[in-house]
């Protein structure tokens, strides 16, 4: 049961934080006029990742791992096969991403790229992902997973978690996915899970398991060292409701809405598990657990920590973008324009969130909001998703030098 748990935490984790497409191949070949940019490097400006979105024919997307400075796109892939980026950090003349791109086996293959330059991490025999990167006195952190072979005996594919230290791998102890990295004062902070599906926190390799609430929920998804205290987000059940389950039911005219119970008309018409957004404050839930409990699912994506101040980037299931200060909620757009909010970043008295917007013809295309101002940065023209389908743009990530 706990292997079968992992698996499908590894599972959700992954389509969202790709925000999985309706009606993407891995294997459909992108458009001919693909081509790969570079000549971007670091300096002054606004950052984000993540991937435009092209359409095929009239089923299949393809996805370009894209990268924006200041708006403009950079093309990190060429388009032949399905790529994004996790995760950037640039400093004064160097900007990196990681992510991944898929083989022609259909294999998703490590990446990290300097400069729009990319690398393989791995060598494309089992299923990788890069999902974050931080750079400290020149060396460069990459966290991620790769699936390790296949376990006949248990009938599961074996994964472990890895840490790349300027793109030599190392595997963290007991670790199945490693979703974040960050270094304080010369110590290496991971978060991630283990085979026991538990939430945990790596020190310079040393394991330290998460308490409370969530912590064998859902893998983390964020870690952030400030002023010596460690935070992380993720999701986990409200403590008394871990049996509770949210449906989706059919009203008169065959809307769907989302309704908390056990039956409806005596059975099951879809749910999963109930769980609220939870940032942890040196391996304890804070208080107050953030998320709009017994309102609607929830999650906590990205977390920043500036002037004393903690930021949650998020949202919840009806396709809302969140930011959280304090525990304080801002929704970042109406319920009109489903939304998603994945990495946030404070520079000054400003504050960016990355992630997925619609825009005025009602597709999804990579956003970043300033101030709670939203800019669409996706290529809208490529955009192939259709109202109430997820298939377009996104930025996974925002990072700013000063």
């Amino acid at each position: 049961m706990k292997k079968l748990k992992l698996l499908s935490a590894i599972f959700l984790l992954a389509v969202i934080a790709s925000c999985s497409k309706n009606g993407v191949n891995p294997n459909t070949p992108g458009s001919k006029d693909s081509t790969i940019t570079t000549g971007v490097t670091g300096g002054p400006g606004t950052y984000a990742v993540g991937h435009d979105a092209s359409k095929v024919d009239q089923v299949n997307l393809s996805r370009f791992a894209t990268l924006w400075k200041n708006g403009k796109a950079y093309r990190l892939s060429d388009g032949n096969f399905n790529a994004t980026g996790n995760s950037v950090y640039a400093d004064d003349k160097d900007v990196y991403a990681a992510g991944f791109e898929t083989n022609s086996a259909g294999i998703k293959v490590a990446k990290l790229w300097v400069n729009g330059v990319g690398t393989d991490l791995t060598d494309g025999k089992y299923e990788a992902v890069a999902s974050s990167v931080f750079v400290y006195n020149g060396n460069v952190y990459v966290a991620g997973y790769e699936v390790s072979g296949y376990d006949a005996n248990g009938g599961f594919y074996k994964s472990a978690a890895r840490l790349w230290i300027n793109k030599v791998a190392s595997t963290l102890n007991g670790g199945t996915l490693a979703s974040s990295v960050y270094i304080y004062k010369n110590d290496v902070y991971v978060t991630g899970s283990t085979h026991e599906a538990n939430a945990v926190i790596w020190k310079n390799g040393v394991l330290t398991a998460l308490n409370g609430s969530g912590a064998q929920d859902y893998p983390p998804r964020s870690i952030f060292v400030a002023q010596d205290h460690v935070y992380v987000t993720g999701e986990g059940y409200p403590t008394g409701r871990l049996e509770d389950k949210w449906f989706l039911k059919l009203d008169s005219v065959g809307k769907a809405y989302l309704k908390t119970g056990n039956f409806i008309n005596g059975s099951y018409v879809y749910g999963f598990p109930y769980h609220i957004a939870v940032v942890w404050r040196d391996g304890k839930p804070d208080n107050p657990v953030i998320g709009e409990d017994y309102q609607a699912l929830t999650y906590a994506a990205a977390v920043f920590v500036s002037g004393g101040d903690v930021y949650i980037a998020g949202g919840n299931q009806t396709g809302v973008a969140t930011l959280w200060k304090n525990g304080v909620n801002t929704d970042l757009t109406a319920y009109t324009s489903p939304s998603l909010a994945y990495s946030v970043y404070v520079n000054g008295f400003d504050i960016y969130v990355s992630g997925m917007g619609t825009n005025a013809n009602g597709k999804r295309v990579a956003t970043i909001w300033k101030n709670g101002v939203a800019t669409n940065i996706g290529n809208s023209d490529n955009d192939a998703s259709t109202p109430g389908q997820i298939g377009g743009g996104v930025a996974n990530s925002v990072f700013v030098v000063p």
